[in-house]
């Protein structure tokens, strides 16, 4: 069994009273959506992407979207305050760019979601905002101020992460004419289109906090369980947008395999919600306890969730 130093036990102090007071990373989301304002100042962007743009970051209830807390955000900061213990302030830039990359995601869904009488108008605004809030993201993660190479790495990880979910985005558009897509394709689309991009801030936190390896691989492995979960949640609650806009969703799927039993089919969909955030679970239970305070981590996840 590896040894606790005494820094290690220093970090589990302080990382113990930011799970007992929970205010550290809510605390950091006003200063988030500063370095997000002055992002975007310093970028420069035309006047009508920067409009999209901050439209959309405050739409999505993301940096900018008061009152509602960032996601990724919190995804991200959550996982440096478990891991570092030390201030925030440093790493906002990560948990900017976080934010830009799933906006920008956001955005693209909106292109392949247009109708084509709305084509050139999206062409126009949408297609380019999203691609700067992508372009955006990278420069703020690459100019963040952390030792070694976790910068890079970092922007590694957020690159593969985009390029994942950029392939799934193309499958799930090329299934919506395809009368034979099942319960196990559109599962595919979304572990390989949501799981990405959720498990990028986890990863990238652990990547700039100097993380081992295998905490590496736990982290992303965590934040892809919880991304599919929560798609799975986001496809539940959209069911009738996603049915006029053709698109073959898991609660649609089986919606329409348990036509005859409705109960059935949320029970299904009950059943593989579940299964994903017991997998999460399960990596929070893997992670190296004297040098992750695994009990910061356990706040992102519901608290009816059983606990080993």
């Amino acid at each position: 069994m590896e040894q606790q130093s005494g820094s290690d036990r220093e970090h589990g102090q302080r990382g113990g009273v930011s799970a007992r007071t929970g205010g550290a990373v809510e605390q950091a989301f006003p200063a988030v959506a500063a370095c997000a304002d002055l992002a975007l100042r310093r970028a420069r962007l035309p006047t009508n992407i920067e409009a999209t743009v901050r439209a959309a970051l405050a739409r999505s209830g993301h940096i900018l979207g008061a009152p509602a807390a960032p996601r990724w955000a919190r995804l991200f900061l959550t996982w440096i305050d478990a891991l570092a213990g030390a201030p925030l302030a440093p790493y906002l830039p990560g948990a900017v760019a976080c934010d830009c990359m799933a906006v920008g995601y956001d955005l693209l869904d909106q292109v392949y979601d247009s109708p084509p009488e709305e084509r050139n108008t999206v062409l126009a605004g949408t297609l380019p905002a999203a691609l700067s809030l992508l372009m955006l993201a990278q420069e703020s993660l690459a100019a963040l101020d952390a030792p070694g190479s976790g910068p890079a790495a970092a922007c590694r990880a957020l690159a593969r992460a985009g390029r994942r979910a950029l392939a799934g985005q193309v499958d799930d558009y090329s299934l919506r004419a395809d009368s034979a897509v099942d319960v196990d394709m559109a599962l595919s689309i979304v572990r390989r289109r949501s799981g990405p991009l959720v498990a990028a801030p986890c990863q990238c936190a652990a990547l700039l906090t100097g993380a081992s390896w295998r905490t590496v691989a736990l982290a992303g492995r965590f934040g892809a369980a919880l991304g599919c979960a929560a798609q799975l949640e986001d496809d539940r609650a959209d069911r009738s947008e996603d049915e006029l806009a053709g698109r073959a969703t898991v609660p649609l799927l089986l919606a329409r395999r348990h036509a005859a039993a409705p109960a059935v089919a949320e029970a299904t969909l009950w059943v593989l919600h579940r299964r994903f955030l017991e997998r999460a679970a399960q990596a929070l239970e893997r992670l190296p306890r004297n040098r992750v305070n695994v009990e910061v981590l356990w706040t992102l996840l519901p608290a009816d969730l059983y606990r080993p």
